[in-house]
């Protein structure tokens, strides 16, 4: 489990998951505040992911990590190519796709019921 949610693509089907089951929900209850639910979910799904550090590795590893510095060897041994493998992949979380699902979720939850609602007031008088 812990692998699944430390996943970032898991969170970004989750986000397109979210987007279309609300979008069947508007569609079907013609409630465009329902779009600004789908910015809440993502903005929750963004703080997951920029926590994926903490998620994959558990609190007190990643602390107790966070404070050792280590030379390493002169032959990486496996284990090392992955764990710089999974920091490059925590730092791209941490850096860029975190803050842009947050930022997606932010401008959807504020202004995703206003464009639903216009393009619905749109598709009703055609």
């Amino acid at each position: 489990m812990r692998n699944l949610i430390s996943n970032p693509w898991f969170w970004c089907a989750a986000a397109g998951a979210s987007l279309v089951l609300h979008i069947l929900l508007v569609w079907r209850t013609h409630d465009g505040t329902l779009v600004a639910r789908c910015g809440a979910t993502w903005v929750i799904f963004a703080g997951a992911v920029i926590a994926r550090p903490i998620l994959r590795m558990g609190y007190e590893t990643w602390y107790r990590s966070s404070k050792t510095i280590d030379g390493g060897h002169f032959l990486r041994t496996p284990e090392e190519i992955e764990e710089e493998r999974q920091s490059a992949i925590d730092a791209s979380c941490v850096q860029w796709f975190g803050p842009w699902l947050a930022g997606a979720g932010t401008a959807l939850w504020a202004y995703g019921d206003l464009a639903a609602n216009a393009i619905m007031n749109v598709h009703r008088y055609r």
